[in-house]
């Protein structure tokens, strides 16, 4: 008996003016979104992925200089592998953030 007042309560929701007006709202919401081609898809993600590969080239070579030149750095082979693998990882993130920053002030 309690499942039918449940299935009952539940049907008389989903069929509400309510339900169906918010249903109605989200649609212009979702339409306007993906008519946008400001960087969704699939070339915003190829695109990105092979910015980020080629900064993780940059990035390690410059570590690898920077290694280089500290020689008292590149003795201490625990501390060396560690700082190549961070260090251009870190670099990435605080590239992108600087992007942002620059593309946020020049929209201003």
């Amino acid at each position: 008996m309690a499942q039918s007042t449940r299935s009952s309560s539940s049907q008389s929701s989903e069929n509400s003016p309510r339900s169906a007006n918010l249903g109605r709202l989200a649609e212009p919401l979702a339409s306007s979104s993906s008519s946008r081609a400001g960087g969704l898809g699939c070339w915003f993600s190829v695109r990105t992925g092979m910015v980020m590969i080629v900064l993780l080239l940059v990035n390690g070579l410059l570590v690898r200089a920077f290694l280089s030149a500290n020689s008292e750095l590149a003795n201490e082979l625990r501390l060396a592998q560690a700082l190549q693998f961070a260090l251009p990882v870190g670099l990435i993130f605080i590239e992108y953030w600087v992007f942002d920053f620059f593309r946020n002030l020049s929209r201003n």
